[in-house]
């Protein structure tokens, strides 16, 4: 489903791949492109990926170089499959077609977890078609396209065993310049015919199906030369992570102090990145089936957003279900007040992102984080929202949204408006389902101490000083923790 992932697998030939395309194509000229491409590869990946003598194989066939990349262990991670392969064909401008791309299939990975269990997973994709355009030089537009007729995951851990498959789907990436090394990458990817299975140790099955997906994903200014330092890091906290489980000990030892070390050199290198990114996936008529229990829904809407304007960190979420339903649920109160429609849009920011970054790294290093909390609400303040809360159940539509400024932790303030229509009804319910009767006594509180507006009544939330007001009365002696 994620047509980036796929096309960052390609990205990294936009710099590596000499830009001298127009060079004639021979053997000789192979064996020069291999080795370069075997430096970069070890300069990229470190000592944690065992290369092998040829990690990449280059031969000159007709014009063209057949090219081949075995699978590596990486880190912690045993890989085993056949090599990706695909033919790469220089073009006018120092630019590269890569054609007949096929990645690995089937991949077996496995790695063992704390403890000594194992967990492996086994990638299959049918019907492989990928096609890419580079530009090393970042001069002009880099894209790939690729498709597969079905595609399948099988996993196997301790918690579950699971079965993923998909489908025909396809995926287009592109990869615009930005300007000073940076690329502004956008994929849209999208498929039909989801289905997942898994099994759970105390034996219940929960299914999964969906007719349609589609994602969507936007890297601004992703600056590419910061991915290898990126990589060589990632690939370094896994084995010592596992060397710092298995010292135990707390306190300053090597293996703490290089987990430390990989740790910092990673959120190093997240800093600068990416100017921002976004993400939408979107997943039409979908059925869950867990042991007696069945939920269908029309439409699911995931999303998520990330910024730094200014270099304060701005970060929303997005979820959104329509056309709920549950075909296992007896026609009376429980199905009919089952919500049909929820949207919740929290977010968070205000902050800066380099108090963000210092305050993981103090944490990762084992260390009171708490000065570096300070001083990131001390610059903030740190603003939690939600932009966006909506459901529907029975008569009733509830909306709202709010905002809460956090500038210490003992100073924290905030309002939110909530707007409710259909409350009446569902008063006059409650007097009458017994299941609702619980429920009655809330609901004639929320009436009287809401605005009426219209059709709707709404409550107006105000948090400050510790005290907690609905509309202009004062509720905190009702509340544990107020004044």
């Amino acid at each position: 489903m994620r047509a980036w992932i796929a096309g960052l697998c390609v990205l990294p030939l936009l710099w590596c791949v000499p830009a001298q395309a127009q060079a004639q194509v021979s053997q000789e000229r192979a064996l020069a492109l291999e080795g370069q491409l075997r430096d970069w590869l070890a300069a990229v990946l470190g000592p944690r990926v065992e290369l092998g003598e040829r990690p990449v194989r280059l031969s000159a066939e007709d014009g063209r170089y057949a090219l081949e990349l075995p699978v590596m262990h990486a880190g912690t991670l045993a890989l085993d499959g056949p090599p990706l392969t695909a033919v790469l064909r220089p073009l006018d401008a120092g630019r590269w077609a890569l054609d007949e791309v096929k990645l690995p299939s089937p991949l077996h990975i496995a790695t063992e977890l704390p403890g000594g269990a194992t967990a492996d997973w086994t990638v299959t994709l049918t019907g492989q078609q990928a096609h890419a355009i580079i530009d090393p030089s970042l001069a002009t537009t880099s894209t790939w396209d690729a498709e597969t007729s079905a595609s399948d995951l099988v996993s196997h851990s301790p918690a579950r065993q699971r079965h993923n498959s998909a489908g025909p789907a396809v995926s287009h990436v592109v990869w615009q310049p930005a300007g000073e090394g940076r690329v502004d990458l956008t994929a849209e990817s999208s498929g039909r015919d989801l289905a997942g299975a898994s099994v759970l140790p105390d034996g219940r099955a929960v299914t999964f199906a969906a007719a349609r997906w589609h994602l969507s994903s936007h890297m601004d200014a992703l600056k590419p030369t910061s991915l290898p330092p990126l990589l060589r890091a990632a690939l370094a906290l896994g084995p010592l992570g596992q060397a710092l489980r298995e010292v135990a000990p707390a306190g300053a030892t090597p293996a703490r102090s290089a987990f430390v070390a990989a740790a910092n050199n990673l959120l190093d290198g997240m800093r600068d990145l990416m100017g921002g990114f976004a993400e939408v996936t979107e997943i039409d008529d979908a059925r869950m089936i867990a042991g007696p229990m069945e939920a269908v829904l029309h439409r699911m809407l995931f999303g998520a957003r990330m910024a730094a304007p200014d270099g304060r960190l701005a970060l929303r979420f997005d979820l959104g279900l329509d056309g709920i339903d549950s075909p296992s649920l007896p026609p009376g109160p429980l199905h009919t007040y089952l919500p049909r429609h929820i949207a919740l849009s929290p977010r968070a920011g205000g902050v800066k992102t380099a108090d963000v970054t210092d305050m993981l790294q103090a944490m990762a290093a084992g260390t009171d984080p708490q000065p570096a909390v300070t001083r990131m609400l001390e610059d903030g303040p740190l603003l939690l929202g939600i932009d966006n809360l909506a459901a529907d159940f029975g008569p009733a539509s509830l909306a709202g949204s709010g905002e809460l400024r956090v500038a210490a932790p003992d100073s924290v303030s905030g309002q939110a408006r909530i707007t409710m229509t259909g409350l009446d009804a569902l008063i006059r319910d409650a007097r009458s389902v017994p299941m609702l009767k619980q429920a009655l006594p809330m609901l004639i509180f929320l009436k009287g101490i809401g605005e009426p507006q219209g059709a709707a009544t709404v409550w107006l939330i105000t948090y400050g000083d510790h005290h907690v007001s609905i509309n202009g009365t004062d509720l905190s002696q009702m509340l544990p923790g107020m004044k």
